[in-house]
């Protein structure tokens, strides 16, 4: 798309200033392959690169159908480690 830029003063509107062309940034998609893999203590999560993903998120919750509070924000790579999970509890 293109914007239009254009002053306005008393007397009317003055002359348009147009700027390059843009494109709309659009949602990425879902990470895929996600591989959890959970050992006394720790769960880690691996999962493919997703394509125009600058960071990942993870949350975590003890209700099903929730997606609870962000357990990790900023993530710049492809894989977490959650070391604060309790054995025994189910998480989703």
């Amino acid at each position: 798309y293109y914007i239009v830029v254009r002053g306005r003063n008393a007397i009317g509107s003055g002359t348009n200033f147009i700027t390059a062309q843009a494109s709309a940034l659009t949602r990425t998609a879902a990470p895929s392959s996600l591989v959890a893999t959970s050992v006394s203590g720790a769960i880690t999560l691996d999962w493919a690169n997703t394509a125009g993903a600058t960071a990942y998120s993870v949350y975590r919750s003890t209700t099903s159908g929730s997606y609870g509070a962000a357990l990790a924000t900023g993530i710049a790579v492809s894989n977490y480690t959650d070391s604060t999970v309790s054995d025994g509890t189910t998480y989703y």
